[in-house]
C-alpha cells in the first residue's frame, strides 16, 4: 500500500536533499548605460572579493533568423556581456550581478533558510546601491532536490504518485519518468513550476525534484519590503510542494 501525503507535515529536516537553493530578483530599466552599469558591477567586486574572490562573465545570446524564398534561413547570433558571477573559495555560493537583476545561489551543503535569506539580503543591498533607478518586477525562490531511491525500493514508497494512479497503471518499479506542472497560486501573478525527473542508475533511481516558485509584480514593480515579503511567502509555498511530493516514508529518510 502506498503512503499518502497527509497535510500539516511541514517541518525542518536534518538531512534535507537540497542540491541548490536560490533567491532571485529580476529588475527592469535600471538607470545608466549598460557599459556604465557593468563597470559599476565590476568595481563592486572589490568590496566583496574577500568572500567571493572568483569572477566570471555572464553572457546572453540573441538568435535571429531571416527567411527568403527558395533559400535556407539565415541565422545570426549576437552575444553580449550582461553581468558577472562572483563565487566563493569553497565554490558553494554564487552571487550574480546582472543588468536584468540579482541572484544568490547556495549549493551543497545547504544550512538553513534564515542564513540564505540574510546573506542574500545583504548582497542585494549592495547590488541595489549601484543602480539609480531600479524596478523589481519579479521575485523567485527555487530549490533543486536530489533524491535517491535504492534498488528494490518502490518509487511509490518514497514519492506520492499523481500520474500513474489516475491512468490505472499497476504498481511496479519506475525506470524513468518526467513530470512537469505549472500552476497559479492564490493570486494570479504567483506561479509554481514543479519538475520531477527520475532516471534509473546502477545504484537505484536518481530523482531530481525541482521546485521553482515566483511572483510577478501586479502593478509593475515591488517595493523592497514587499519583494522580500513575497520571497518569504514563496519559500513557504516551496515547502508545501516539497512535502506534498513525498510520502511519510520518504520524509522519514531525511528527518
Amino acid at each position: 500500500m502506498t503512503d499518502s501525503p497527509p497535510s500539516n507535515r511541514i517541518r525542518t529536516l536534518a538531512n534535507a536533499p537540497i542540491r541548490e537553493a536560490l533567491i532571485d530578483l529580476r529588475c527592469e530599466s535600471p538607470g545608466g548605460e549598460d557599459a556604465e552599469l557593468l563597470a559599476r558591477f565590476d568595481a563592486a567586486h572589490k568590496e566583496i572579493e574577500s568572500d567571493f574572490p572568483d569572477k566570471a562573465n555572464n553572457y546572453a545570446t540573441d538568435l535571429s533568423a531571416e527567411l527568403e524564398d527558395g533559400s535556407d534561413p539565415a541565422v545570426a547570433a549576437t552575444t553580449a556581456l550582461r553581468g558577472y558571477h562572483f563565487r566563493n573559495t569553497d565554490r558553494d555560493k554564487i552571487v550574480q550581478f546582472r543588468l536584468d537583476g540579482f541572484t544568490f545561489n547556495k549549493l551543497r551543503p545547504y544550512t538553513k533558510w534564515d542564513q540564505l535569506r540574510s546573506e542574500a539580503e545583504t548582497l542585494w543591498a549592495r547590488y541595489r546601491s549601484l543602480l539609480t533607478d531600479v524596478r523589481v518586477t519579479r521575485v523567485g525562490v527555487r530549490f533543486i532536490n536530489d533524491i535517491r531511491v535504492p534498488p528494490g525500493v518502490g518509487f511509490e514508497t518514497i514519492f506520492a504518485e499523481p500520474l500513474r494512479e489516475p491512468l490505472g497503471l499497476a504498481e511496479g518499479q519506475v525506470r524513468e519518468s518526467l513530470e512537469r506542472l505549472q500552476v497559479t497560486g492564490h493570486d494570479a501573478w504567483d506561479r509554481t513550476i514543479v519538475t520531477r525527473l527520475a532516471r534509473e542508475e546502477a545504484a537505484g533511481l536518481a530523482v531530481i525534484l525541482d521546485i521553482d516558485t515566483f511572483a510577478v509584480a501586479p502593478d509593475g514593480s515591488f517595493e523592497d519590503e514587499e519583494a522580500w515579503s513575497h520571497i518569504e511567502r514563496l519559500r513557504r509555498r516551496k515547502n508545501e510542494v516539497f512535502f506534498a511530493n513525498l510520502t511519510d516514508t520518504g520524509i522519514r529518510r531525511f528527518a
